[in-house]
């Protein structure tokens, strides 16, 4: 009845148009979470967000939020104390400090793919791809206007250029360590006293909370909205309609 629909005389063109089910296609790419075309690129370029079909079964599910793992971190402090002479000292004190305990963060983190696709020569070309480097609780793709995309997730906002570089990552919540995977965790404590410098000296992108002096943040992103208003503000409508500014610096 729908191609009946859409058949017109011979004089005519066909003016109706049907979708039906075709043969299904292997595209590689695990679970598909979102996808968006992005701008700045002469081609026409899709991004997804997506699951490793090598890692874990490829299947993207919320058990793998709490995949974390609470592990002992040595510090500077909790070296054994010794004496003028290198031996060890039998302090009354010397277990009473806590050693430090860190999330590893989650080990199945999604992926982030650009395809540039040429509509002339029918083909398409991966352009670049974050694998396993986006936050595991990741589910929208919102483009930017000129530059790259955000990837909005229940407890994290990731923005990532044109380039394929991940430019910052914030936390909106608490809970953002549980899905993070591990390149995103910002350095223990005993890593910056050893090494002195911060993600941001380092210039490597690490999760990080609402900047000072603005208050932290306790927000659910499930449900939530985001749009650009201008090139680099975006207004985030939750979805109990509470209206928030994010600005990209």
């Amino acid at each position: 009845a729908a191609a009946a629909a859409g058949r017109g005389s011979k004089n005519q063109p066909a003016t109706g148009a049907t979708v039906g089910g075709g043969p299904l296609l292997g595209h590689g790419f695990g679970d598909i979470l979102d996808i968006a075309f992005l701008s700045g690129y002469t081609e026409p370029t899709l991004v997804v967000l997506h699951s490793n079909p090598k890692r874990g079964g490829g299947r993207a599910w919320a058990g793998r939020l709490g995949r974390t793992a609470e592990i002992t971190v040595a510090t500077e402090e909790e070296d054994t104390a010794r004496d003028d002479y290198g031996e060890e000292m039998d302090l009354d004190n010397k277990n009473t400090n806590i050693p430090e305990t860190v999330g590893t963060g989650t080990k199945f983190g999604l992926t982030l793919t650009a395809i540039s696709i040429s509509i002339h020569q029918r083909r398409s070309v991966v352009l670049w791809s974050l694998l396993d480097s986006i936050p595991a609780d990741a589910w929208n793709l919102v483009p930017h206007p000129v530059d790259g995309v955000l990837v909005t997730g229940v407890n994290t906002i990731v923005y990532v250029s044109m380039g394929g570089k991940i430019k910052s990552a914030l936390a909106v919540n608490g809970f953002a360590r549980i899905g993070c995977p591990t390149g995103l965790l910002p350095p223990t404590r005993s890593a910056k006293i050893k090494s002195r410098n911060t993600c941001r000296a380092s210039a490597v992108v690490c999760l990080e909370c609402n900047p000072s002096p603005l208050p932290k943040l306790a927000l659910q992103l499930d449900g939530a909205r985001v749009g650009f208003v201008a090139r680099d503000v975006a207004l985030v409508c939750l979805g109990n309609g509470s209206l928030y500014s994010l600005e990209l610096h």
